[in-house]
């Protein structure tokens, strides 16, 4: 199994009977076909891996996080998350960053 470059998943490779390239899919995908005359094109792209390139936190915290184009708010925003937990991204704001310098 490959590891996407850009955030981190694990996803499968398709290739395409019709014109030969490879298509990143989810690696929960478990479609099989028998013969190329088989393929639904349309049922394989709907697994198609989706994610973005890697990007830094601009809130302060630096942290690099990615958007799933599945993984929205109730009001349909993407929201971050962190390419180390793939979990959603709750920034501090560089707050766990900052030392205590009281004497």
């Amino acid at each position: 199994m490959t590891i996407c470059k850009n955030c981190g998943k694990p996803l499968r490779w398709f290739k395409d009977p019709v014109n030969g390239k490879w298509i990143p899919l989810e690696a929960e995908c478990n479609l099989e076909y028998e013969s190329p005359e088989e393929v639904n094109m349309e049922e394989v792209l709907q697994w198609r891996h989706k994610c973005t390139t890697i990007l830094t936190c601009n809130k302060g915290c630096g942290t690099q996080i990615y958007f799933d184009p599945d993984n929205r708010s109730p009001s349909g925003k993407m929201i971050p998350m962190e390419i180390a937990t793939h979990e959603n991204h709750t920034c501090g704001g560089g707050r766990e960053q900052d030392e205590d310098l009281s004497p």
